[in-house]
């Protein structure tokens, strides 16, 4: 017995967590630039995909950007403007091309931005350097119905892919940190 949180707690080995669960080996390798993780007998693939985080001019509110894929909008996820990466196409240009097309504004992306890397997406950092009074409105309406800038604190309140929520969770100080300042 351990002792967590003053609160005794089993300890069966390396391998299990405190539920006694199992935990499974975990297994990440790239074939074509495709990410595959293999989690005991599943694997799980993840294509190249570029996208952006852009911070309002005083970082209290993110760029989010809700999708099409469910006919019921309770049911729709907000994340982050960002798309797979076309045949000879690169991270930063797939990136401004989902920029544009989910939210009408134009970036300039060049390799040496900083970037937060989740499993096979690169989501380019960056902060607007005044505020924004413009209706920012999607031009693909197919794949987004709604873009808006949203409170920092207010965003898990949301439901978000998982990504998005992984950033907004676990990366958030640290995507301040190394936002650059780009005029929208």
């Amino acid at each position: 017995m351990i002792t967590i949180n003053d609160r005794p707690t089993r300890w069966t080995n390396s391998r299990c967590n405190f539920n006694g669960r199992r935990l499974l080996k975990r297994h990440k390798y790239y074939e074509n630039g495709i990410l595959y993780i293999q989690l005991g007998e599943k694997t799980f693939k993840y294509p190249p995909k570029g996208g952006v985080l852009i911070f309002n001019h005083n970082m209290e509110k993110v760029l989010m950007v809700r999708n099409n894929y469910h006919p019921y909008t309770e049911c729709q996820k907000w994340g982050f403007p960002k798309g797979h990466v076309k045949k000879d196409e690169s991270f930063t240009q797939c990136a401004m091309r989902e920029c544009s097309e989910e939210t009408s504004m134009k970036l300039d992306i060049t390799p040496e931005h900083p970037y937060i890397l989740i499993n096979n997406s690169r989501y380019y950092v960056f902060v607007a350097e005044k505020h924004i009074n413009a209706t920012i409105v999607p031009l693909d309406t197919n794949e987004i119905n709604a873009v808006e800038f949203i409170d920092t604190h207010r965003v898990n309140t949301l439901q978000m892919n998982k990504e998005a929520s992984v950033i907004l969770k676990n990366k958030l100080q640290f995507a301040k940190e190394i936002s650059i300042k780009v005029q929208l």
